[in-house]
């Protein structure tokens, strides 16, 4: 038998196969491995049961174990093929993803699952604790760098009983405790765990609440056994996540909030988000975002918690504010000069 047969709807031959495997070069697009037309398989990047076409647009090359991570799961393109970031193939898949997302849109309940898929991949370098035996490694080539592939993993009912168990949290109230940050009414909130991928271990925990009518949205990072040295680009990792998720899925949402509790560790990687990872995530859509930084008191348990507040607002929006703020200036710099003359005639009259 030659060729693929992919859930008995289209058999792929080796001319087939030699195309979609152009596509990124000869390589897996998830980890980079070097691929052949014998060693590949072929994935749907949206699966067919979701509505994915079976086509080659719709395809993309994988090896064996990238092939069976995903299975039928729907990603997030940029947050599964990390090997050909920043090429006009991700931008490619990524436009079909918001394509297809079009169509399910009104069906969908994003306020029930704010990151539409309930996966997303992460890379975080690997940092040895021993930097000197690591050098001594590289130059005698028995070592290489590495990269921890870590996993934000949506929570469902199966799940609950092992987070609540890890975590020590009270799942129940947690939800209660979130959800009132934004609304009175209860809304639904999800539950996201990061975990390291090759152990399954919860490294950190997430809540994530909608509230589509008052274009609002809050990230509450609950509980962390994160190491130190990875807090900051994981912490900032599910905002940014949200974010492209808002972009890609025309999400109007123009306050969104991300706490955390209020520890010296969470103000340092706050810190390290405001000035060095915001301003480089607010570049990635055409709208002007004010950030600043408060301190809460849960209702609920009376904790302490800092957050993060940004303001997203509209480019007419913007420039409406550049305007009122222009005028402001101007009024005064019209004071001051008027104070400043009045002074002047005062000293003139007391002179004479």
């Amino acid at each position: 038998m030659v060729g693929t047969q992919i859930d008995d709807r289209r058999w792929y031959g080796r001319f087939d196969k030699k195309e979609i495997l152009a596509k990124t070069g000869g390589i897996c697009a998830c980890c980079g491995k070097q691929l052949t037309i014998d060693t590949m398989t072929i994935e749907h990047v949206i699966p067919i049961s979701r509505g994915g076409l079976d086509g080659f647009s719709n395809t993309i090359p994988l090896c064996y174990d990238c092939n069976q991570l995903k299975k039928n799961t729907l990603y997030l393109p940029a947050w599964f093929y990390s090997a050909i970031t920043g090429t006009p193939l991700l931008n490619q898949l990524n436009t079909m993803f918001t394509e297809w997302f079009k169509t399910v849109k009104d069906d969908f309940d994003i306020e029930m699952f704010p990151l539409v898929t309930p996966r997303a991949n992460l890379e975080i370098a690997y940092m040895p604790k021993d930097m000197t035996r690591f050098r001594k490694k590289q130059k005698s080539k028995k070592g290489t760098p590495q990269t921890n592939i870590l996993q934000w993993h949506y929570t469902g009912k199966d799940y609950m009983d092992e987070v609540q168990t890890v975590t020590g949290i009270d799942l129940r109230e947690m939800r209660k405790r979130v959800g009132s940050i934004i609304s009175d009414n209860n809304p639904p909130v999800a539950i996201y765990t990061c975990r390291k991928l090759t152990t399954n271990k919860i490294l950190c925990m997430a809540a994530v609440a909608m509230d589509i009518q008052k274009k609002s949205a809050v990230i509450s990072l609950e509980w962390s056994e994160l190491p130190r040295m990875w807090q900051g680009s994981i912490h900032f990792s599910i905002l940014e996540l949200y974010y492209d998720i808002m972009r890609m899925c025309e999400y109007d949402i123009r306050s969104l909030m991300f706490a955390m509790p209020e520890t010296e560790d969470n103000w340092r990687c706050l810190y390290m988000i405001m000035n060095e990872s915001l301003p480089r995530m607010g570049n990635r859509i055409p709208r002007h975002m004010e950030a600043w930084v408060t301190t809460l008191r849960h209702s609920y348990t009376d904790a302490k918690y800092i957050a993060l507040n940004m303001a997203i607002h509209t480019p007419e929006e913007s420039r409406h504010m550049l305007e009122m703020e222009n005028a402001y200036n101007m009024v005064e710099e019209a004071k001051k000069d008027l104070s400043k003359r009045i002074k002047e005639q005062n000293k003139q009259k007391g002179d004479t």
